[in-house]
């Protein structure tokens, strides 16, 4: 007669102080625990454990491998604290596989191999981008275009007599300075950057129509601004083309 020790079963199925390694079969004299192998795949469910949890008290160590869990089976929430130390994980025990999409990491990932993103892009908030050693290559096959876009743009002021305006289209990386009026002397156009650089950086000045070329201007800069000065009179309305790089 099989008979199953009645203290290790409740309502709910298997008690939460009990594991599945001491639920015991009672045969006469003779006893056998119940082994891993006896349970059928998907047989036990969080519906069958009082609590709905298994705490690692309950589990052997290395009692659950990685083929134990189908694709994406773990999320945080069913983590103690939402939180797995990478001391509890064996070396290339996870798979991209085994991650639910959308994966966030609080502190700091690191990489020893090649990281590849093959869609969505990749956007960075805050901290910045660095990189510290190798060559920055942007596209192989297919052209890269680089683009600089901000809210507010840079503001400008003229001290240019016959220039009335100046509009600044573009960033603090990019842009096209636009004169309104008649400039009829030299004078100088202040372009105020939307954030400052942590130092004067070095701004590129193109004309970008003919009457900055008769102008003859030349460049300054500081953290926060940069000044085009003009050393002889720009007929009509000067434009210019900047570029900056810290």
């Amino acid at each position: 007669m099989v008979k199953i020790v009645k203290k290790h079963i409740n309502r709910a199925g298997v008690a939460a102080a009990t594991t599945l390694s001491t639920l015991v079969l009672m045969t006469g004299a003779a006893s056998a625990a119940v082994q891993t192998k006896d349970i059928a795949n998907g047989a036990v469910t969080s519906a069958k454990i009082a609590g709905g949890s298994i705490v690692t008290g309950h589990l052997a160590a290395g009692a659950v491998r990685t083929s134990n869990i189908v694709n994406g089976g773990v999320q945080s929430a069913d983590i103690s604290n939402g939180t797995i130390e990478s001391h509890d994980i064996a070396d290339n025990a996870i798979t991209s596989a085994k991650l639910a999409d959308n994966v966030a990491v609080t502190g700091t990932l690191s990489s020893t191999g090649a990281l590849t993103v093959s869609a969505g892009g990749a956007t960075v908030t805050a901290g910045g981008f660095t990189v510290n050693g190798g060559l920055a290559r942007f596209g192989t096959t297919t052209p890269v275009h680089l683009a600089s876009s901000q809210t507010t743009p840079p503001a400008g002021v003229a001290a240019m007599t016959g220039v009335s305006a100046v509009t600044v289209v573009g960033s603090d990386t990019k842009g096209i300075i636009t004169t309104t009026g008649a400039a009829s002397a030299a004078g100088t156009i202040t372009v105020t950057f939307n954030t400052a650089y942590a130092s004067a950086p070095v701004v590129v000045l193109t004309p970008a129509n003919a009457s900055a070329v008769t102008g003859a201007a030349h460049v300054s800069s500081t953290t926060t601004t940069f000044v085009v000065t003009t050393t002889a009179s720009a007929a009509g309305t000067p434009s210019w083309a900047y570029h900056v790089i810290q």
